[in-house]
């Protein structure tokens, strides 16, 4: 959830989150997690090392703090730092009410979205965008 600013701006304050607190964004159909100088970023899509059962779905791991340019994924490094960010973002999604964009160019998409969405039952995607 959000935060004010303002006691970070008053200078009352050092931070708006403790680092060792799970930050959610989404932007474009793309989600990321932040925790002090790491960074979650999500790959829908991309079928290397992976989380996930269905080979579909990526999470990369970024420490900001050593590398600011996201060059090194290092989530094989720390894979309890990235599964602690992974359970965050359900958590974030659902308490700011994450839309996740709707239609046929994004079915596909769809079965592979975090967290997965129910349609409901009155929408009837085309059924080759749901092929997988």
């Amino acid at each position: 959830m959000g935060r004010s600013l303002v006691p970070l701006i008053e200078g009352k304050v050092d931070n708006v989150y403790a680092p060792n607190e799970p930050q959610g964004a989404e932007l474009f159909n793309q989600t990321a997690v932040r925790m002090g100088d790491w960074e979650a970023i999500h790959d829908t899509g991309n079928t290397s090392l992976n989380l996930y059962p269905n080979g579909t779905d990526v999470w990369r791991l970024y420490n900001l703090g050593s590398d600011p340019g996201e060059q090194k994924n290092v989530a094989a490094q720390h894979p309890d730092i990235l599964k602690k960010m992974v359970a965050a973002y359900p958590v974030y999604a659902k308490n700011v009410g994450v839309v996740i964009p709707r239609g046929a160019a994004y079915a596909n998409a769809a079965t592979h979205v975090f967290p997965p969405i129910s349609y409901p039952a009155s929408y009837q995607p085309a059924a080759q965008y749901l092929s997988i």
